[in-house]
Parts: C-alpha cells; structure tokens; sequence
C-alpha cells in the first residue's frame, strides 16, 4: 500500500504528525477567513482546503504569512517529489473519516 511507498524516516508518527501540523495551519485559515473575510465555515470547506491543489492555491492568496510559510514548507520540503499527491493523501486520509454528527 502507500505506506510501504513512503521515504524511511525514524517514526511512523513523524507522517501522522505532518498531518496534525496540517491540520493546524488549516484552522489557523479558516479563522482567518472566518474573522478577516466573514467566510461560514463548516465541515466541507475543511474538505476543500485539504486537497493538495486547493492547498497550493492558498499560498498564493491572501491568508497570513505564517499560515503560506507553513503550506510552502509542507508542500515543498515535506511531501516527497513524484509522491505528492498519494503521500498527501495518506497523511490527511484520516481528516475525511471524521464524524460531524457530533458536532449538530
């Protein structure tokens, strides 16, 4: 599977914690957007952002320079060249299974 296609690092978890990593800068967006651009958020838009493209796409807008800093560092320095998209997906596959029917 995708994890026996990943680069040898010293911990399993170093991949879960890229994603929980991720996971921050993503929060720390969508409050942005929620104060500066009085954007709703909810669960789907969560989904959106976390698509390699759409995460690529926000570097170039217009969210605070930490929040790009910490995206240019995942997508270039912490996603393997020619792996991206299926590393990507194996770090943020557990994002998608979270159950929102305890949030309503």
């Amino acid at each position: 599977m995708i994890f026996e296609q990943l680069p040898s690092i010293e911990s399993d978890y170093i991949w879960h914690g890229r994603g929980c990593r991720l996971l921050f800068t993503i929060i720390e967006v969508l409050v942005y957007l929620r104060e500066a651009k009085f954007v709703i958020i909810d669960y789907g838009k969560i989904i959106q952002l976390i698509e390699l493209k759409n995460l690529k796409a926000l570097i170039d807008s217009d969210i605070p320079e930490h929040c790009r800093d910490s995206l240019k560092e995942y997508i270039s320095g912490l996603l393997p060249v020619g792996n991206e998209y299926p590393v990507h997906e194996f770090i943020t596959f557990r994002f998608l299974k979270i159950d929102t029917s305890y949030f309503s």
